[in-house]
């Protein structure tokens, strides 16, 4: 444990977190404390009952305000947050126009009045929590410290990534496409603080495994779909898998080891998946619509993200790439582009490397069984699997004939393996961008005293009486499988 500094008053201490233990940091103290806090829309207070605002842990008012902020309650009853510069309604309006999203699409997605978003944005009058959070949320601010920091805490870099594609006809970046992306972003950021609060280890998870970005070489030999392939068996190596083993839980692999956020959406059916870069963190996003409602299409999605993340130098990683499905479902080696290449050829090898899978071809007797066999035993669509079998053999195994099997599809199994926490997640309010790995974060950050129980309600779009009824078979749900 490290000591509490000099200069704070072991007074001040009792007065604000309710105890003192000289062994104990301020953050410490924060985390240890019971005491409870409000932010309004233009102010931060001690707690009382039947006080309106978002009600705040005492590690969550220190880690948003910090000490001096605290401090400031003994010697009046608010402090005001509200930063010249930063004042809440230009904020929104500047990042709604920012992101080209009119006050109309706004509305629609947040479920408020447009007056009252209008009316917010003028500043006009205070508004309630409820609405600054919503609102806050749906452009990838911070709902608690919009107005006390510059930007409302929000990735200005990805704003401006946000509106250049938005000019490049190929991305096809429709309105419900960029809020979709922006909800992401906001869960992305969020549950990368969550757990870097939890376990500050977290955020080097990448690079404690021993992954190195490595600049694509456009050369003769290797091209770059062997270079996908080969940085495909490193990851393999590094994350301890043998040269043949499937990878069956790759979300696991992704979000508990290497501590990327995989966020689930459902969105126009071209869009593939993403990688999103919000305030220094990347995760990933994948669309739960079209093909991708294939559970083993839906690993390959996310494993060709995971390529560009893990492999792309980050003079090459845009803060936000977006993939179309025409985009991943192409044989790598028919690509042009060549870093597209590179993590195709990633995807389908980590999954299924063409060596194991055409030696197993042939030992499961090289016919329509052989290909559902190793469809199921990998976890890949018959797409991948066609690729993988015809370059392990040289072209010897024709793409039509691995296509052409009939009933090909991911077993009971699979589906509830893959789609546990969002099919069946106990809220049917929460948006699903916030199941999976965002609520068992959530989960645990409460437990610990990092969040309200306000605030976790909040981030699940839930009231705190259902949040209360039902915690106990959101554990189970939160629990591993098998």
């Amino acid at each position: 444990m490290s000591a509490i500094s000099e200069t704070v008053d072991p007074r001040d201490l009792i007065d604000i977190f309710g105890f003192y233990d000289a062994e104990l940091s301020v953050e410490e103290h924060a985390r240890a404390s019971t005491q409870r806090f409000v932010r309004t829309h233009t102010d931060l207070s001690f707690w009382s009952e039947g006080e309106g605002g978002l009600v705040l842990t005492a590690a969550q008012a220190r880690e948003a305000f910090g000490w001096t902020v605290l401090r400031e309650l003994l010697d009046r009853v608010t402090v005001p947050l509200i930063h010249r510069g930063c004042q809440v309604g230009p904020v929104l309006r500047e990042r709604r126009e920012e992101v080209q999203i009119s006050v109309q699409q706004l509305a629609r997605t947040t479920g408020l009045q447009v007056a009252d978003i209008e009316a917010a944005e003028a500043g006009r009058r205070s508004m309630p929590m409820t609405v600054l959070t919503r609102l806050a949320r749906a452009l990838a601010l911070d709902p608690l410290r919009i107005g006390f920091v510059e930007n409302g805490g929000g990735d200005v870099s990805l704003g401006v990534r946000m509106r250049e594609l938005q000019k490049v006809p190929t991305a096809s970046l429709s309105p419900t496409l960029v809020l979709g992306l922006l909800e992401a972003a906001w869960v992305i950021g969020e549950q990368s603080r969550l757990e870097a609060q939890l376990d500050a280890s977290r955020s080097r998870a990448i690079t404690r495994l021993g992954f190195r970005p490595r600049a694509l070489r456009d050369v003769a030999w290797p091209p770059a779909w062997q270079q996908g392939a080969d940085l495909a068996h490193e990851t393999r190596r590094l994350l301890g898998y043998e040269a043949e083993e499937p990878i069956h839980a790759l979300l696991p692999e992704v979000e508990d080891r290497l501590a990327i956020p995989v966020v689930p959406l459902r969105m126009p059916v071209n869009f593939a998946g993403a990688t999103i870069e919000n305030g220094g963190t990347r995760g990933i996003v994948v669309n739960l619509n079209g093909i991708n409602a294939n559970v083993w299409t839906r690993r390959m999605t996310v494993a060709h993200e995971l390529g560009h993340l893990l492999w792309d130098p980050s003079d090459d990683l845009a803060r936000l790439r977006v993939n179309r499905y025409s985009d991943l479902t192409a044989n790598a080696q028919s690509l042009t582009d060549l870093v597209e290449m590179r993590v195709n050829a990633f995807a389908a090898e980590l999954l299924a490397p063409k060596a194991a899978v055409t030696r197993k071809y042939f030992e499961y007797g090289g016919g329509p069984e052989a290909v559902s066999r190793l469809t199921e035993e990998y976890g890949v669509s018959i797409t991948a699997l066609s690729w993988q079998l015809h370059n392990g053999s040289d072209g010897r195994i024709q793409q039509s004939r691995v296509r052409g099997v009939p009933n090909t599809k991911p077993s009971e199994k699979w589906r509830i393996d893959e789609n546990r926490r969002t099919d069946f997640f106990v809220f049917d309010e929460t948006p699903i961008s916030r199941t999976g790995r965002f609520a068992e974060v959530s989960l645990q950050a409460y437990d610990m005293n990092v969040i309200s129980d306000h605030t976790f309600a909040e981030s699940l779009n839930t009231s705190q009486d259902r949040l209360r009824a039902h915690i106990g078979a959101l554990r189970s749900l939160m629990q591993p499988v098998g």
